[in-house]
């Protein structure tokens, strides 16, 4: 870039560039007549806030780039952790859908069923009073056989 015959290259640091375009504006206000005079300090007084802003708003940027990196580390952390926590979980399905699928499971299943089926016939026959009377049938004959013993 040519700044009215100064060269400002962009590849220059942003002090450099600075020192050289307030540099240029002193040399080229010293020139002007007294009109152009307040137009030269406008601009300067521009210029400064221009990098004023720049200043301000390249803190602001690089705040949010250390928390948008911040944010994306941790939303990668949690995604990792997520999927691990969500191989466990199958895994752990797959050894109790496994566990139901054995021959044992089936087996034990079978037998507790068989129980509750004769746990539930013994309430029939209580509730009726035939197991009442059975058991006092048996009381009497033990207490027969033991006697005669």
């Amino acid at each position: 870039m040519v700044a009215h015959g100064t060269q400002v290259f962009r590849d220059d640091p942003e002090n450099v560039w600075d020192a050289k375009l307030n540099q240029e504006t002193v040399k080229r206000t010293d020139k002007l007549n007294d009109a152009s005079i307040d137009l030269a300090l406008r601009v300067k007084q521009a210029r400064e806030f221009i990098t004023w802003s720049a200043n301000h708003m390249r803190v602001s940027w690089f705040e949010w780039m250390k928390e948008a990196d911040k944010a994306v580390k941790d939303t990668v952390q949690t995604r990792l952790a997520f999927e691990r926590e969500s191989a466990l979980v199958l895994r752990s399905a797959k050894d109790v859908r496994d566990f139901f699928n054995t021959p044992e499971y089936v087996q034990a299943h079978a037998k507790l069923s068989e129980m509750v089926m004769l746990l539930d016939q013994f309430e029939k026959l209580k509730n009726n009073g035939t197991l009442d009377a059975f058991a006092d049938f048996i009381l009497k004959v033990s207490c027969k056989q033991d006697e005669t013993q």
